[in-house]
């Protein structure tokens, strides 16, 4: 079970240090036709946490289960809406005592605030194929301003199903939540990285 996991996190976190990389330009865009609404496709997504450590290390974590809508219309981009909600009592770093600690009181108080929330509030676009998505971000029932790089990577169709793929890129200051358990010696910043699919909903 470790093993595949450790397999799956190593696979993640190259995805997502290629976030930001050279791609084609807009490829597929022909595909995306008017307005259309997209939902994550869970079994092509994922979302890695990241933070120091003491100055030693990086420490990682995958959120297991979340969901998310985008609506999109590729001439109007600045009228796109995105919302996701991550819920954190799938947050997993494979060290079951770490984990355990994060899920709990000390840190992200799982039991009474199970969901992690984000709902754009504007776009910027900032390239041919990366854009600014500002929303609000809930975590531990605060609610406050959080802007996700994100980059298109391709629009293409499966036995007719037509998806797009993003990935999207942040940083959260927790003690602005209410976490400041252990910081600075637990990094006071925690970086976010979404590498996703995301599947045209049924019309």
């Amino acid at each position: 079970m470790k093993h595949g996991f450790i397999k799956t996190l190593a696979t993640a976190a190259v995805i997502c240090g290629m976030s930001f990389g050279a791609a084609s330009a807009q490829e597929g865009i022909d595909l995306l036709q008017g307005q259309t609404k997209f939902d994550i496709d869970p079994h092509h997504a994922t979302v890695l946490l990241s933070w120091n450590h003491v100055g030693l290390s990086t420490t990682y974590a995958v959120v297991r289960d979340f969901e998310g809508t985008l609506t999109l219309d590729p001439a109007k981009v600045e009228d796109a809406n995105l919302s996701v909600s991550l819920k954190l009592g799938s947050l997993d770093t494979l060290e079951q005592k770490r984990t355990e600690d994060l899920q709990g009181p000390r840190f992200f108080n799982v039991a009474n605030f199970p969901t992690a929330t984000f709902k754009s509030t504007s776009v910027k676009r900032t390239s041919d194929t990366t854009a600014d998505v500002t929303g609000d971000f809930t975590l531990l029932g605060q609610t406050k301003p959080l802007t996700l790089k994100v980059k298109y990577n391709k629009a293409s169709k499966n036995n007719d199903k037509l998806l797009v793929g993003f990935d999207a890129e942040t940083v959260i200051t927790r003690a602005e939540y209410g976490v400041a358990t252990l910081a600075p010696m637990v990094g006071p910043e925690v970086t976010v990285k979404i590498s996703t699919e995301l599947l045209a909903a049924a019309k």
